[in-house]
């Protein structure tokens, strides 16, 4: 999906990704812009003071002397992998964030973990709560999918058959995030939201298992 399918030989700054046009060029920032964002204002209220490439558009400027704050001998001199790609599991990587927005004093450490669990892990959990509920079966040999069980319990194959989505896939982050929850002291929404889908799992993992013959009289 990487793969050029056009090569163009003129570069024009007005066709690329609007987010590269909020890339700051100056090579000064005014006393005022640091006023005002000690003030947290509004980044449409400071965007006037910092020379931007967004400004610059249409102009001969847009192509030549972009300012800058730090200068490097090397300019791939940095990090050759995130922290993302070198820490292990998600848990790592989740406390990794944590601390580091802890040592920010410009990062409220307390709504990014809120932000993580809200928009990542607890969305995960329902949504392989959703799966799991809606899958379908799968024959360990041959592969073929079913919608239902077949009433011999095996693939026409004689092979047995084996569930897409397991019981694991949907309480990996629970652990951490009631631990997140606890450690940071977030919002009751977020401990309701944990206690529904735990509430859930009960009901769908351990209710009394019934066979057909129970409703026979």
């Amino acid at each position: 999906m990487d793969a050029p399918l056009v090569l163009s030989v003129i570069l024009n700054p007005s066709e690329v990704d609007a987010e590269a046009h909020n890339m700051d060029v100056c090579r000064r920032y005014p006393a005022q812009f640091f006023e005002m964002v000690a003030e947290a204002r509004h980044p449409k209220e400071v965007e006037r003071l910092v020379d931007i490439v967004a400004s610059r558009l249409n102009t001969e400027n847009q192509y030549e002397g972009f300012g800058f704050t730090h200068g490097t001998s090397l300019i791939d001199a940095g990090p050759r992998n995130t922290r993302y790609k070198t820490l292990g599991s998600m848990e790592e990587k989740l406390d990794a964030q944590l601390r580091l927005a802890g040592l920010i004093d410009a990062v409220d450490a307390q709504d990014v973990a809120e932000r993580v669990l809200s928009h990542h892990f607890i969305r995960d959990i329902r949504g392989n709560l959703r799966a799991y509920s809606t899958q379908k079966i799968q024959c360990i040999r041959c592969h073929r999918i079913y919608r239902r069980v077949p009433l011999s319990g095996k693939c026409d194959c004689g092979s047995k058959l084996s569930l897409t989505v397991r019981r694991k896939n949907i309480s990996k982050y629970l652990a951490i995030a009631q631990r997140v929850i606890d450690e940071h002291g977030l919002g009751q929404y977020l401990k309701d939201g944990l206690r529904l889908i735990n509430s859930a799992m009960d009901s769908l993992f351990q209710s009394e298992q019934t066979s057909l013959t129970d409703f026979v009289d």
